[in-house]
């Protein structure tokens, strides 16, 4: 799908490049029939003479006129096939009208036949040069241009009539192949450049996102901590109560935007494990059901005994959650989501269509009874920031999913007609290694027992927010918004503190720098990290020093409790 929408946005760059040339054709054209009309109306006459070139004057206005209506106004740009005929009628008609000028004016005398002739096989190679960006265009020119002139020199029967009959067929095939030449490696050079332009867009969003997450991530560390403070300083049913929990709400969907965004622009290889896809399949259906509306009904078919995956759980899970979230937008009335798991041999010529190497593959399937797509969403989809969502949506959902799919050296399909809902169809490949167990997930808030936190971020709010979470999950907890202070707290009373978390990203101190002066101290000291922004390589290198657990911002209360729980008990 990918492909044919890159193809599709290929073919309507191709006949902008024509309609941009089309005025200095069109004035070459008149030009060139100008001077044949006054080599042949001495011989051929004034009146026929004159009527053809009114046709070919006819001919050139029409065409100006659709290259204008092209051009403005801007929304019609929009129809990329109902161009494609208004060239291909106009350069056919136009080399028609060559054609019968040629036929009907031919002059007697072998010179002046040549000069036809001739004057002809220009305009055909001058054709090569401006329609060569849309083959069809060129051909539509070519074939009426130079057939019908070739069949009356061969009709003729003399040798000399006859060589030139068939010099023009073989001068009109010649050219056919070097504008076919031209328009492939045209069509090359506009997909890099379109892949070029694509590249460029990725790493400013990734600019960009780099730049704000950490930042952004903060203001909603603030808000949801705050917010689940009040959920749990409120009482069920209370006014207040739903509202905060609309706010967690809100901050949790802002969150996932954010991280959508770091993924979609990040360039890095995940880390990935030889797993079972089964569990992170129910893990997804688990959160759809409680996320989706209730008017949605669930169909599931989960094969068991699949083979495992390679593949990083966590970016799979997203893949499910972005297309059940997807097929659940597009039921806004309600219908029926169906998830398949299941076993999927792909013979060689199934691999090629999805440009996979063929072999046995795990598929997911998603399917949707909602409103369904046409033909022209179905090949924007997967384009990053396109959505058919009046308000809320980021048109990342479908690229992440995309782009996480190519990431595991799998494929995604996708069918869908308007009212007919849509079926996509997500490919990976199986592993040859047996799978390592995941851990089950278990959601419930881990409780301290008075072990004495340190948590360190130059975010004051933030840090004060999250102090007073620490202690409601039954912690103590020391806020320090200065790392240096810390340290200096952390020196003068080592043994105080059963662990420490600490911001990556301040301003005196790194979270690395933290961690190193920590363990210099005492060694086996629990240290987790917390960012708005992090990376494999990131994390990788936290590991790597020591630090035990790692915490992306901004975490929610069940989310801090089992880092807090992992942290203590490895220090265990």
């Amino acid at each position: 799908m990918a492909d044919e929408r890159n193809s599709s946005e290929s073919y309507a760059e191709q006949l902008r490049v024509l309609f941009r040339q089309l005025p200095i054709a069109l004035a070459v054209n008149l030009a060139v029939a100008a001077i044949m009309a006054t080599v042949l109306a001495p011989v051929a006459g004034t009146w026929p003479v004159i009527i053809w070139f009114a046709s070919m004057l006819m001919m050139a206005c029409f065409r100006y006129a659709v290259y204008q209506w092209y051009w403005h106004p801007e929304w019609l740009k929009g129809w990329v096939r109902r161009w494609d005929t208004y060239s291909i009628l106009g350069a056919g008609l136009t080399g028609l009208i060559w054609s019968l000028g040629g036929v009907l004016l031919l002059p007697p005398q072998t010179v002046q036949q040549v000069f036809v002739v001739l004057t002809i096989g220009g305009m055909c190679a001058g054709a090569v040069v401006v329609h060569s960006s849309h083959f069809p265009t060129l051909l539509s020119f070519l074939l009426p241009a130079t057939v019908p002139v070739a069949a009356r020199f061969i009709l003729e029967g003399t040798a000399s009539d006859v060589g030139l009959g068939v010099m023009t067929l073989v001068f009109a095939g010649a050219l056919s192949v070097a504008g076919y030449n031209l328009n492939r490696s045209l069509v090359d050079t506009l997909r890099l450049k379109n892949q070029l332009l694509q590249s460029q867009k990725i790493e400013a969003l990734g600019t960009l996102a780099g730049g704000i997450a950490h930042d952004f991530n903060n203001l909603l560390g603030m808000i949801g901590a705050n917010a689940e403070l009040g959920l749990a300083e409120t009482q069920t049913g209370e006014q207040a109560h739903a509202s905060f929990d609309e706010i967690v709400k809100a901050t949790a969907r802002a969150r996932d935007v954010v991280r959508q965004i770091l993924l979609f622009s990040r360039r890095e290889q995940s880390a990935r494990e030889t797993i079972p896809l089964l569990p992170v399949v129910e893990d997804a259906l688990k959160f759809l059901r409680s996320t989706l509306p209730s008017n949605v009904e669930f169909r599931t078919t989960l094969e068991a005994g699949l083979p495992p995956v390679s593949a990083n759980a966590s970016q799979a899970y997203l893949i499910l959650i972005n297309l059940g979230t997807n097929a659940g937008d597009a039921m806004r009335e309600g219908g029926v989501l169906s998830v398949s798991l299941n076993r999927s041999y792909l013979t060689k010529a199934e691999a090629t269509a999805l440009e996979l190497h063929s072999g046995e593959y795990v598929r997911v399937t998603v399917q949707d009874t909602g409103v369904g797509m046409s033909r022209e969403t179905l090949n924007r989809i997967f384009e990053p920031f396109f959505t058919t969502k009046d308000l809320g949506g980021t048109g990342l959902g479908l690229s992440v999913v995309h782009g996480l799919v190519k990431d595991h050296d799998g494929a995604i399909t996708v069918e869908s007609e308007p009212g007919k809902g849509s079926t996509f169809r997500v490919y990976l490949p199986a592993a040859r290694r047996e799978p390592v167990e995941l851990p089950a997930k278990d959601e419930r808030p881990v409780r301290g027992n008075g072990q004495h936190i340190m948590y360190i971020d130059d975010e004051q709010a933030l840090g004060s927010a999250m102090k007073r979470i620490i202690e409601l999950l039954g912690y103590r907890c020391t806020f320090y918004s200065n790392p240096e202070i810390a340290l200096e707290e952390f020196r003068s009373h080592p043994d105080q503190f059963n662990a420490v978390i600490s911001d990556l990203t301040m301003p005196l101190l790194s979270g690395f720098d933290v961690a190193n002066a920590l363990h210099a101290i005492r060694p086996e000291i629990p240290v987790a990290l917390t960012s708005g922004r992090s990376s494999q390589g990131t994390e990788n290198r936290a590991f790597s020093l020591g630090i035990r657990t790692w915490i992306s911002k901004p975490a929610t209360v069940e989310e801090l409790s089992q880092a807090l729980g992992l942290l203590l008990q490895k220090a265990a």
